[in-house]
């Protein structure tokens, strides 16, 4: 038995959007840089954490 698992199934999800630069040297077949940030909205909400979302 799992004590951490739900009797039922929460809906969650996250979306995200990375901005940045990546670069790759064709030469040696490496990336030679990763400047990269990635920003997104959790949409979960779960009878074990405790959190609630913005405006529930």
């Amino acid at each position: 038995m799992n004590d951490w698992k739900p009797g039922r199934e929460d809906p969650h999800a996250v979306k995200t959007r990375v901005v940045g630069r990546v670069t790759f040297d064709v030469v040696r077949g490496e990336f030679d840089s990763f400047e990269l940030v990635a920003e997104g909205v959790r949409e979960v909400r779960t009878i074990n954490n405790g959190r609630r979302e913005l405006g529930a």
